[in-house]
């Protein structure tokens, strides 16, 4: 049996109309993995962005409440909120701020002041909150501490 090149054209266009399904397979199958990889990529990337944030505001917050001009705590509070804020849109509300040792007119040079600051990773997250939830949703925080003048 002889094969002509007719014959020969049409096997080969079957085999190539097979390879195709296995290709449409294939990405079907490797597309949403990629996805999510780059989506983590993305994510991470961005609680690392507001892991520097929360320092920059911690350390605001703490060189705000170390001058012998600050006198209350909700100064100090609106300094970190506001840095945070002006960094990431947004994010000023859900950020706690927590300022030791209680502020007072008393207060001596010298004395250490810390700014503490946190924020839920689900509260400046991209991915689903449902996803962060199995992982614990954790919390990201930051401190800084200065002696008061």
């Amino acid at each position: 049996m002889r094969r002509t090149k007719q014959t020969r054209r049409r096997s080969f266009a079957c085999a190539e109309s097979k390879r195709r399904g296995v290709t449409t397979v294939e990405v079907a199958i490797t597309f949403p993995i990629l996805m999510f990889l780059i989506m983590l990529v993305f994510d991470v990337s961005r609680m690392m962005m507001v892991q520097q944030c929360l320092g920059y505001a911690a350390q605001e917050g703490c060189r705000h409440a170390s001058l012998a001009t600050s006198i209350s705590k909700s100064e100090v509070e609106t300094v970190t909120r506001n840095a945070m804020l002006a960094a990431i849109p947004n994010s000023a509300s859900t950020v706690t701020v927590n300022v030791a040792p209680t502020m007072s007119m008393g207060m001596g040079s010298g004395t250490a002041m810390t700014v503490n600051a946190q924020v839920r990773l689900s509260d400046v997250s991209w991915l689903s909150g449902n996803l962060l939830q199995h992982l614990g949703d954790p919390m990201l925080s930051a401190s800084a501490v200065q002696e008061r003048e």
